[in-house]
Order: structure tokens, then C-alpha cells, then sequence
């Protein structure tokens, strides 16, 4: 009986967890569509800087209430922020970069590369 207990309770979970990278993805798909790739600019350390931000600010809303400072932000926000900032690390991690790209590349990689000599 107990173990039928746990496996429904996973596949609840299962599905929460589904629903929420979902919600994740939309929210990072949004934000790449105002901002374009210019996290990758960032690299690795750049993205943990962002991690480190949310975390605090994540820190804050739990120890002081989700009424202090910016009141459109709350505790499911910052996490849904933070999951995002995880996925684009590990997609950093993947392309090695540690340091950000270099300004020419990522002109290019945004499509509007032009000739700055002329």
C-alpha cells in the first residue's frame, strides 16, 4: 500500500515539475525574444554573477516578505529566474564559455553584424 502511496505521488510530482520547466521555458523564450542572445555575452561567470543577484534577492523575499522593494517580484518569480539562469549556464558550460563571446561574434551570431571600417 505504501509504495502505491509513493508512486503517485511521483507522478504528481513528475507532472508539477513538467508544468514548471514549461512556464520556464516560455518565460526564457519571452525574455530572449526582447533581449536576444545577449546572455551569451555573459559566459559562465557572467550567468553565476545573475545567480548570485537572484539568490540574494531570493534570500530577501524569504527572510523579509515578498512586500519589500519590488513588489511585482515574488518567491515563485525568482525561482522560475533562477531555474532559467541555470539551464542558460549549462548551455554555457556546453559552448566552453567561461568568459563571455567576443563583441564581433556575438554581432554576428545576432544576424546584424556590419563592417565597422570603412
Amino acid at each position: 500500500m505504501r509504495n502505491k502511496r509513493c508512486n503517485k505521488f511521483r507522478r504528481s510530482s513528475s507532472e508539477r515539475i513538467k508544468k514548471i520547466f514549461a512556464e520556464s521555458l516560455q518565460l526564457f523564450k519571452r525574455k530572449n525574444h526582447d533581449y536576444g542572445e545577449s546572455w551569451e555575452g555573459l559566459g559562465l561567470k557572467g550567468i553565476f554573477c545573475g545567480i548570485y543577484s537572484k539568490s540574494s534577492r531570493l534570500k530577501q523575499l524569504i527572510w523579509k516578505g515578498e512586500n519589500r522593494n519590488v513588489k511585482e517580484e515574488t518567491v515563485r518569480d525568482t525561482l522560475r529566474d533562477l531555474l532559467v539562469y541555470a539551464g542558460m549556464g549549462i548551455m554555457a558550460l556546453e559552448d566552453k564559455n567561461f568568459d563571455g563571446l567576443k563583441e564581433t561574434k556575438r554581432r554576428r551570431i545576432k544576424g546584424n553584424f556590419k563592417e565597422e571600417v570603412k
